[in-house]
């Protein structure tokens, strides 16, 4: 039985984290694109093929400071 409760606190948490992931895609998606392309806003950038590297430590960057500018609210 407490494996039974421990496997659905497991897929509970597992859904609270896909619904997270979700929000944050979201959130890229709506200046580049859902696709990551940026077709509608070409000055936004493409981060479609990007290393996963160089996007977090972008992220990182703006998050930090480290990167200032216009939309540096929404990607902190």
């Amino acid at each position: 039985l407490l494996l039974l409760a421990g496997l659905g606190a497991t897929a509970s948490i597992a859904q609270a984290a896909d619904r997270d992931v979700t929000a944050h895609l979201q959130r890229c998606a709506d200046c580049h694109g859902a696709d990551g392309l940026s077709t509608a806003m070409p000055s936004n950038g493409r981060i479609a093929g990007q290393h996963r590297e160089y996007l977090v430590y972008i992220l990182k960057q703006y998050r930090t400071g480290g990167i200032r500018g216009l939309n540096s609210g929404i990607m902190s």
